[in-house]
């Protein structure tokens, strides 16, 4: 027979449907994660004449795969499905892509700035820029699900609510953002190949850190999938 769990609205609910959302989204993510490599490229292609830009330029171009691919996992995690604009997820994506990529690049010029001045301002406002970068990509995180989610909430506050439950619990969007890190860095020191996964590891840890953290912060979770898995058939028991 097949047993069916009701959907739970925890934290942990999230968690136990993710694995299967993400094989379910897996054709999804895998273009998502060939978008993401192909749009950095460009980016690096594009920007020859000053590499510094090609963060900035990089995370604007894979801004739509990564809000296609969470719209992918979002569509096999929740059986409610909230009508928001292609708009405004491509909106969301890319200010949570491209703000901490902004700050890093910036981060960079003022650093060699700092080295070429000596200037010890400067030094700081490099250290500033990066610290800002980190605390704005762990805000991206929790933003861009939830805000491809809650359609009545305007950007500005979902940023806000994002920031606050960061701030409480921070643990999930610098665990998403550390484990793409090593994907990346794996990628670079290692085989090639794996860069391509860093965007849909990217994505699932994103969808699952972004709900466990915002629940804490008193958000309600849209319904989530029913699981139903197989129990075997007891003799006399019809399925």
């Amino acid at each position: 027979m097949t047993a069916v769990i009701a959907p739970a609205r925890t934290g942990d609910a999230v968690l136990l449907r993710l694995p299967g959302a993400a094989w379910r989204a897996l054709p999804w993510l895998a273009a998502c994660g060939a978008g993401i490599t192909l749009a950095v490229v460009v980016a690096l292609w594009i920007t020859a004449w000053t590499p510094v830009l090609a963060p900035p330029v990089g995370a604007l171009l894979a801004s739509p795969f990564l809000a296609w691919a969470v719209d992918a996992v979002h569509r096999q995690l929740f059986d409610e499905q909230t009508a928001v604009s292609h708009r405004r997820r491509l909106l969301a994506a890319a200010i949570g892509c491209v703000a901490p990529a902004a700050l890093a690049a910036w981060s960079t010029i003022v650093a060699g700035l700092a080295d070429t001045s000596m200037a010890w301002p400067l030094q700081v406002l490099a250290v500033a820029a990066v610290v800002a970068a980190a605390v704005c990509a762990a805000v991206g995180v929790v933003a861009v699900p939830l805000a491809a989610i809650r359609a009545d909430a305007a950007l500005r506050s979902v940023a806000a609510l994002s920031f606050i439950a960061v701030v409480r619990r921070p643990l999930g969007a610098l665990a998403a953002l550390a484990c793409t890190a090593a994907v990346v860095w794996l990628g670079l020191s290692w085989f090639a190949g794996l860069l391509v996964l860093a965007g849909p590891v990217l994505v699932v840890l994103m969808v699952g850190a972004a709900w466990t953290t915002v629940v804490s912060a008193g958000v309600d979770l849209p319904a989530l999938a029913v699981l139903r898995p197989r129990t075997r058939t007891s003799p006399g028991e019809e399925e």
